[in-house]
């Protein structure tokens, strides 16, 4: 049985005389990691659409309660009423896609500082996909928001979200992946190693 110790000097001298099959294991087990990670990597669409709350010139002091209440606005268009009128609106084939809770889920609605505007955000797997749930959203939020808030002011769309205007966002740990599996590459490059330099004591 082998009981020899191992100095620092002596550790030293078996990774330097080992670091080529070290390094190789590292590379490879960094370039296994990388290929998990952008495989697992997910890419989300988002896409957007504005509501504005307008007023005539006599109506002041309902534009004053409308600046006030245009973040409660925006919390009722992400609810449920307005999202469950959205997805009524989607086509049959569409609303096999989505559960009512999924919808939900995709749909996010926040206001402007001191401003009458409501966006309308929508995040999937597809730019067309969020382009539909955005603009169907829209659409119900126009129709809903004056039965939840009568007297509330006149509100208008902005122009449809378009391909052009859908944003792109890539989610991934491929950096993190890849170091976690050129450290494991190293890591049993050594083992081997030392197994390696060892060998003749285990025999």
């Amino acid at each position: 049985m082998n009981n020899k110790s191992y100095s620092m000097k002596d550790v030293s001298s078996i990774v330097m005389k080992n670091i080529v099959l070290i390094v190789i294991l590292g590379i490879i087990g960094g370039g296994v990691f990388f290929a998990y990670a952008k495989h697992k990597e997910t890419t989300l669409y988002t896409a957007e659409r504005s509501l504005i709350i307008s007023h005539g010139k006599d109506d002041d002091k309902q534009a004053k309660t409308d600046l006030m209440m245009v973040p409660t606005y925006a919390d009722i268009v992400d609810g449920k009423q307005v999202a469950d009128q959205a997805y009524k609106n989607l086509s049959k084939k569409d609303q096999h896609k989505y559960s009512k809770k999924e919808f939900e889920e995709d749909i996010t609605a926040d206001s402007e500082p001191n401003s009458l505007v409501i966006n309308i955000k929508a995040t999937s797997a597809s730019p067309t996909e969020s382009l539909k749930l955005v603009n169907n959203t829209v659409q119900a939020a126009k129709k809903e928001l004056p039965k939840i808030q009568p007297g509330l002011g006149r509100i208008y769309a902005y122009s449809k979200a378009t391909k052009e205007d859908v944003r792109i966002q890539k989610h991934s740990s491929v950096k993190k992946y890849t170091l976690v599996g050129a450290a494991l590459g190293i890591l049993a490059g050594m083992i081997i190693a030392f197994l390696i330099s060892t060998k003749k004591y285990l025999l």
